[in-house]
């Protein structure tokens, strides 16, 4: 591809950091997104509470369908900015971020999906049947949509708020390794909490069940709105679980993304010319 478009293929390093990067961010916080499927399905849970169901069955149970993300990974990592540029050549900023959101979706949703399901079945022994499982092959099924808005509100976040967040921090901070961490990171908990809503919307569909997926449409949003109502907004006061999801969106959203990044440079400053 080239041409008056600007669009090049990606370097080398970028290419290594995300085949080798990738898998291991997001397997690494694989916890985090486990214990989001779990209060998802009961947000009577404590953030404690929360990652001891996570880990009741020993240490290795929080890393329960880690493995369909980390494969993932690869691809996704490349969606998040040279695919991102490829679209935006030709169909703008917006249409970039929509177009790169859709192809996340197209990569990540089935890996996701199954990951979120099997942790619910870890705590849940049986709770959605094996055969009505999502493949991390097929990308689509319950709660498409949300994934997919939510990986547009993501992209939006990356492009519209790292750059002016970093180069604030700069000002106040001087440049340097750790300025440039703290940025990145204070970018990424941004991110997370504009994501955040959505996501457990969407944890809360994929972990549901067929009693949830065999409603007509119409009962389904409104079971979505109820869960919102309940969890977060109990007899119309405002729930602590807010400050709970936000945690666990964090912890998952800011550490894989704030490890990827730094990563990424390293791989680019130290990669053999």
């Amino acid at each position: 591809m080239g041409g008056d478009s600007g669009f090049k293929l990606p370097e080398t390093p970028i290419i290594a950091a995300g085949a080798f990067g990738g898998p291991f961010c997001m397997y690494t916080v694989s916890p985090f997104r486990n214990a989001m499927s779990i209060v998802a399905q009961d947000s009577s849970l404590s953030l404690r509470q929360a990652f001891r169901t996570v880990f009741a069955t020993g240490p290795s149970g929080g890393w329960i369908g880690g493995g369909y993300p980390a494969v993932a990974a690869c691809p996704q990592y490349l969606c998040l900015g040279p695919a991102y540029h490829f679209f935006a050549s030709f169909a703008g900023t917006l249409g970039g971020i929509v177009l790169a959101g859709a192809t996340e979706s197209c990569v990540l949703y089935g890996a996701e999906t199954k990951a979120g399901q099997l942790a619910i079945n870890a705590s849940k022994p049986g709770h959605i049947p094996t055969a009505r499982m999502a493949s991390p092959f097929i990308p689509w099924g319950p709660g498409i949509g949300l994934n997919f808005m939510r990986n547009v509100t993501v992209l939006s976040g990356m492009r519209l708020i790292n750059e002016p967040i970093g180069e604030a921090v700069a000002k106040v901070a001087g440049k340097g390794p750790v300025v440039t961490v703290f940025s990145d990171l204070l970018a990424n908990l941004v991110g997370a909490g504009l994501t955040m809503p959505m996501h457990m919307v969407y944890q809360f569909v994929i972990t549901s069940g067929p009693d949830l997926w065999d409603k007509p449409q119409a009962e389904q949003n409104k079971a979505m709105v109820r869960f919102v109502r309940n969890a977060y907004f109990p007899n119309g006061k405002l729930s602590s679980n807010i400050l709970r999801d936000y945690t666990l969106r964090a912890g998952y959203i800011a550490t894989a993304f704030t490890m990827y990044m730094q990563i990424e440079k390293a791989c680019i400053h130290y990669w053999p010319k």
